[in-house]
């Protein structure tokens, strides 16, 4: 009974391990080298503790969901979520870590929450 435990127990370990580390170190890394390869630069990162938004119902135990503000090149800002890792197993590396985006919509016209939304200068 020891014999088939004792694997078990050293698999678990190394999950553990290897899900710490990307939590830590493989998912920020990724996160910034992301932002930093498509010209962002993020101005608010968070991580969800309930809802994820659009990832709610499909972010397994070794995604990272962020809720992120990112400033474009041009000084735009944009919201969205994105998800990190791999659906089995976490990522080893940075270079190996899925990024997976969903940007907020865009308002094309003015409402009462954004009043002084202007078309040309906020476009």
């Amino acid at each position: 009974m020891i014999c088939l435990a004792l694997p078990f127990f050293v698999l678990c370990a190394f999950g553990s391990v290897a899900q710490m580390r990307f939590y830590r170190s493989v998912a920020p890394a990724a996160m910034s080298r992301w932002a930093e390869g498509n010209g962002y630069r993020i101005e608010q990162q968070r991580t969800p503790l309930f809802f994820a938004g659009p990832y709610a119902w499909n972010a397994r135990v070794f995604n990272l969901v962020y809720r992120v503000t990112v400033r474009d090149r041009d000084w735009h800002l944009k919201r969205g979520w994105v998800r990190l890792g791999r659906i089995w197993w976490p990522s080893p590396s940075v270079e190996e870590c899925p990024i997976e985006v969903r940007w907020d919509r865009q308002p094309d016209t003015p409402s009462p929450s954004n009043a002084l939304w202007d078309r040309d200068l906020d476009a």
